[in-house]
């Protein structure tokens, strides 16, 4: 396309001259001469001319100024159907009570609630991007570093394999060595035998000639007997050694075990791939439109939203502690469920036992971040001397706490250091924030790094849930629910009789509040705006002394955690 922009009126008198504006409302170039013309006639005096420089940067952007159906250029605008209109089109129109100038519908379009929402859904499309680039990014950084360390762990092995087998290889000579040399040392001392008994009988032999040669008969006759005594001496020796003899055959039989493995194995393991769910949301800004719609149904979401029970699983018996803490579910369905031991519990959606992922102390409640990594928190300190014990009762030294960030893939750990006991944790665009016993909420990036530490009253709060706009946490001496905004400010606080001891929570759909309250065992949900609440579920749904729970906006799905079970259910809206 052409960088040149000609006169619209000059080119129609066959003249191309350069134009040096352009009007938005003719779409069309004008030369300085034109444009005079172009002001000075009434019709055309209150267009728009902005300078072909500026036209060349939105020379791209496609606005249609013209009905499809008619062809002609819009000048009306039908509020009632958000609608621009040609003069044809009226006639389709004619009931609606709000169609009005286009021009007079347009004025300060710009600085319009619309126009902002567009560029709002842009900016919300743009962040959305980039935050998926970076959770690929970062996927693609694991894959990578799994695989460098799958090789390690490959060669390792095959190391060990060699190291092993050079072992066995040279016990296996050794004791051949030991076998041969006894074999040919009894070889030997046979033939040791056989040789001195040849001696002797040649010597005899011998003698027994010269005897026969030269002896008188009186001599031959005694020889005889003396001879007979001893030849008869050297074949019963010579018969014992011979009878003694032995022929040796050496084999190697190998270890069956060894056999085995060399006959069935194919290879020296297998390489496996698991497909997890990423969990990315795309978050849409909201229009004008849509915000009414949302309205509608964020007060029809509470009124009507109830509890359909999914699942009852009955949790692996352990036979030690039984109080349920924490709980998540992952993108890929499976449930991890912390009870203050140092280990997690993973089960399928179905409720079977996968695994326990071991960790060094012991854990209150846990939180997602990714597809690989997830977070904790130690509720109890690290072993402390006598001497730190000290220093902390006289005020000399703070006890050292941690939250940790786990790779449930590849067991990476990363610390994260707080002064004192931390409770909940919650993960919000890249965030954690930890409920740090008389500190306030301590705020982390994923890296494991401390950004700030909102000062909020935290010596009876357990349990926090956020969402991109709020924190939401719960109070169980208070028997309170507190909202606060990202930066810590409150925003409402709820407090009702039929909730007692509030514990776990977690922020709903349409910023809708799920608490247990564990003396008043029920499940709650509060209005997004704190000033009214509906209980969802009670002891005759089967609770039994609640504490811990999770909502998955994905899935829709609520998992409750109580002593001895947990129980998944659809969150669904009565028809």
């Amino acid at each position: 396309m052409s960088a040149i922009i000609l006169c619209g009126p000059c080119q129609y008198e066959d003249n191309n001259k350069g134009a040096k504006k352009w009007c938005t409302d003719c779409e069309d170039g004008y030369c300085e001469d034109c444009e005079k013309v172009h002001r000075s006639t009434k019709m055309s005096r209150n267009h728009t001319l902005i300078s072909i420089a500026d036209y060349q940067k939105i020379r791209d952007v496609s606005v249609k100024q013209n009905c499809d159906d008619h062809g002609k250029r819009f000048d009306l605008y039908c509020s009632t159907h958000d609608k621009a209109l040609c003069i044809s089109c009226v006639n389709q129109h004619k009931s609606c009570p709000d169609v009005i100038a286009l021009e007079e519908a347009a004025r300060d379009s710009k600085q319009s609630t619309a126009f902002a929402d567009v560029e709002g859904t842009i900016n919300g499309a743009l962040d959305n991007i980039e935050t998926c680039i970076k959770d690929q990014k970062s996927t693609e950084k694991n894959v990578e570093n799994h695989e460098q360390m799958i090789r390690k762990n490959i060669k390792e092995i095959r190391e060990k394999i060699n190291k092993q087998l050079n072992v066995l290889e040279q016990k296996l000579i050794n004791d051949l060595s030991v076998i041969s040399a006894k074999c040919k040392s009894s070889l030997e001392k046979t033939l040791n035998q056989l040789k001195s008994a040849d001696r002797k009988l040649m010597q005899l032999k011998e003698e027994t000639q010269k005897m026969k040669k030269f002896a008188s008969d009186t001599q031959v006759f005694l020889g005889t007997r003396e001879m007979n005594v001893i030849v008869a001496n050297e074949i019963e020796t010579l018969t014992r050694t011979i009878n003694a003899a032995l022929h040796f055959k050496i084999e190697a039989v190998i270890d069956l075990d060894i056999s085995s493995l060399l006959n069935r194995a194919d290879g020296m393991g297998k390489i496996l791939l698991q497909e997890i769910p990423a969990g990315l949301q795309f978050k849409d800004a909201k229009i004008d439109q849509a915000q009414k719609q949302v309205s509608v149904s964020t007060e029809r979401g509470f009124r009507d939203l109830r509890l359909q029970l999914k699942k009852k699983l009955e949790r692996r018996k352990t036979g030690g502690r039984t109080n349920v803490t924490g709980c998540i579910i992952l993108p890929n369905g499976h449930l991890l469920i912390a009870e203050g031991s140092d280990y997690l519990e993973e089960y399928s959606e179905e409720g079977d036992y996968i695994r326990d992922i071991t960790v060094s102390r012991s854990i209150f409640d846990l939180t997602y971040i990714n597809s690989n990594w997830i977070a904790v928190t130690h509720f109890a300190h690290e072993n402390r001397t006598g001497i730190q014990k000290i220093k902390e009762i006289y005020g000399l030294s703070r006890p050292t706490s941690y939250a940790k960030m786990i790779n449930i893939t590849d067991d990476c750990r990363i610390n994260i250091k707080a002064y004192n006991l931390c409770w909940g944790i919650s993960h919000q665009d890249g965030r954690l924030y930890i409920i740090v016993k008389e500190v306030g909420i301590l705020v982390a990036d994923v890296d494991g790094d401390i950004l700030n530490t909102l000062p909020i009253d935290t010596c009876n709060v357990k349990y926090i849930s956020t969402s991109k706009d709020v924190i939401c946490y719960s109070n169980d001496v208070q028997n309170t629910v507190h909202c606060c905004d990202m930066n810590g400010k409150e925003i409402w606080v709820f407090r009702h009789e039929s909730l007692i001891i509030p514990a776990g929570l977690s922020v709903g759909d349409d910023m809708h509040l799920f608490i247990v309250g564990c003396a008043s065992n029920n499940i709650t949900l509060i209005h997004r705006d704190g000033t009214t609440s509906k209980i969802l579920l009670t002891p005759a749904d089967g609770l039994s002394d609640p504490q811990a729970m999770y909502y998955d906006k994905n899935r829709k799905t609520l998992i409750v955690c109580d002593k001895t079970s947990a129980a998944l259910y659809n969150v669904v809206l009565n028809i």
